[in-house]
């Protein structure tokens, strides 16, 4: 029956969302058939646009990574220009030593500075706190020495 068909497929596909009815309230019923989109309540409309997105999204991705491959072709020759370059300035740079003209050194004076580090004097006054209690009293006194 229909029911059962729709319980198969249902099952088959992961969306089984319909209730047993109870197999005597029904009679004679004609077959018909069945498909996912009678699940799903998705009209051919609906399929094949969804079908069309898919496919949309497929050939931009496909277009992406023809991108991103002809961007790697163009960084690749660009290394490999590079890597020409750099071998001829490694050859170039061999070729011809130049030779380097040796300057008469000349005599520097030397000057250095010695610093002497000197202890302050130590303040001529002392600030003295005394607790009577709980009180603080200061006291402004003179040094000894």
């Amino acid at each position: 029956t229909k029911d059962a068909q729709k319980l198969t497929l249902a099952a088959d596909a992961g969306q089984l969302s319909l209730a047993l009815r109870q197999a005597a309230a029904s009679k004679g019923e004609t077959t018909e058939r069945i498909t996912l989109s009678d699940l799903t309540g998705d009209t051919p409309a609906d399929v094949a646009a969804r079908q069309a997105e898919l496919a949309k999204q497929a050939a931009a991705e496909a277009e992406a990574a023809a991108e991103r491959k002809r961007a790697d072709d163009k960084i690749n020759g660009l290394t490999q220009a590079v890597e020409r370059v750099g071998s001829r300035l490694d050859l170039l740079s061999s070729a011809k030593p130049v030779p380097a003209v040796a300057a008469a050194p000349q005599v520097q004076e030397v000057v250095k500075e010695v610093i002497k580090y000197v202890q302050p004097e130590p303040p001529a006054r002392a600030t003295i706190g005394v607790f009577r209690g709980v009180k603080l009293e200061s006291y402004d006194v003179p040094r000894q020495k």
